[in-house]
């Protein structure tokens, strides 16, 4: 995958994310489509296209990430923890 224009380094999405997490709170909606038809909706064929007519997306979750600061000792302690899980 290549960066977006403007973006540098190897950290440029967590750059990016803290840069908006200074002034507001970051929401991500998470959306899945639901196969009603595997000939037509192949899940092993990357390529095939699905139609919102025949298979809207549906949001499934909203995460939200308040407003802060990614470099505060809290959030880094906090960023240490979750790389412990080793996922």
């Amino acid at each position: 995958m290549s960066a977006p224009l403007g973006a540098s380094g190897d950290d440029y999405l967590r750059a990016d994310l803290s840069n908006a997490l200074a002034n507001e709170d970051v929401c991500y909606d998470f959306f899945i489509q639901v196969q009603v038809d595997p000939i037509k909706q192949s899940i092993e064929d990357s390529s095939s296209v699905w139609s919102p007519s025949e298979a809207p997306a549906v949001r499934v979750a909203r995460l939200t990430i308040p407003q802060g600061n990614l470099e505060s000792e809290q959030a880094l302690a906090a960023e240490a923890a979750c790389d412990e899980f080793g996922f």
